[in-house]
């Protein structure tokens, strides 16, 4: 669903597609629900990339790719054609992989949403439909 997040004074601050559940949690009394007008082509998927690219980022950070804070995917990326550190080059080259196939998933959900196929997943609900990241032993044998 999508939301307006509004200020003590009821000014829209941010529009947000999100839970319900996590809107009440975490702007209580400060937002309302916007009524969906024009159909699947209203739907604004930047909250969702961002919310994706994060996870993206988390799970780099999570292997230790946390050298450039803001970027930890790119950052670990880089190790893909850098055969110096074969161990480096597998992770680099996994992670790649995973993350080319993540966004290859979102944009065919994307296109669902915008075509009117589907309506538009919450953010929650679309990063569990998206592949899974990969486990510490697919890092080191390269599988993605």
């Amino acid at each position: 669903m999508e939301f307006e997040i509004l200020d003590a004074k009821g000014a829209v601050l941010n529009r947000i597609v999100a839970d319900e559940a996590f809107v009440q949690a975490n702007f209580p009394g400060k937002y309302r629900r916007v009524a969906v007008q024009g159909g699947a082509s209203s739907f604004n998927p930047a909250p969702h990339i961002l919310g994706v690219q994060a996870e993206l980022d988390r799970v780099a950070r999570s292997f230790g790719y946390w050298i450039d804070a803001t970027a930890p995917m790119q950052s670990a990326v880089t190790y893909a054609d850098e055969p110096a550190v074969a161990k480096f080059q597998t992770a680099g080259r996994t992670l790649r992989a995973w993350r080319s196939k993540v966004w290859e998933s979102f944009y065919v959900v994307l296109a669902e949403v915008q075509s009117g196929n589907r309506s538009a997943p919450t953010l929650v609900e679309l990063l569990a439909e998206l592949p899974k990241p990969p486990s510490p032993e697919q890092i080191s044998n390269g599988v993605a």
